[in-house]
């Protein structure tokens, strides 16, 4: 048996320079993370957390007023689209303490808003082949207790 010597128990006789600097060689053999690694994470970690506690934080009737303003929104959108494409007028009809409400057109039908809501005020949202709401001024739409604004020239929709 031949003896190896303190390099050879080592392994240094078989490790190179040009081994120690290869950056293949770095890569699968570094130890720890970086300083922007640890921070990328904090972060994506921190946004996760605040995501979560904000979700869990809400009753269920402010889940359902959320999601029934949502679901209007979307409506009157839909509403508009559909007259444009049309090239006609379209409109969406809220009858103040009722729970329905009614998208017209080419051909009508009644929605139901979600958890038992109920339309605040009475308001039909016309809107012209432009998109654009017609009579004259912004009109609004309060529901349990936010408020859908629609604007005259571009038809947008805000709530609040």
């Amino acid at each position: 048996m031949k003896r190896q010597g303190l390099k050879g128990l080592i392994g240094g006789a078989n490790c190179s320079t040009s081994n120690q600097t290869n950056p293949r060689n770095f890569l699968f053999h570094s130890k720890g993370f970086t300083l922007i690694e640890l921070i990328v994470v904090i972060i994506l970690a921190g946004i996760l957390v605040a995501t979560v506690v904000v979700k869990v934080s809400m009753t269920p009737s402010e889940m359902s007023n959320i999601s029934a303003v949502d679901q209007v929104v979307a409506d009157i959108q839909y509403t508009q689209m559909r007259a444009m494409a049309a090239r006609t007028t379209c409109s969406i009809a809220f009858n103040s303490g009722s729970s329905s409400y009614t998208i017209s057109g080419a051909t009508s039908e009644t929605k139901t808003l979600p958890g038992g809501m109920t339309a605040g005020t009475t308001v039909t949202f016309d809107f012209n082949s432009l998109g654009e709401l017609t009579g004259g001024a912004n009109k609004a739409l309060s529901l349990g207790g936010s408020t859908i604004t629609v604007y005259r020239i571009t038809g947008k929709v805000v709530t609040s």
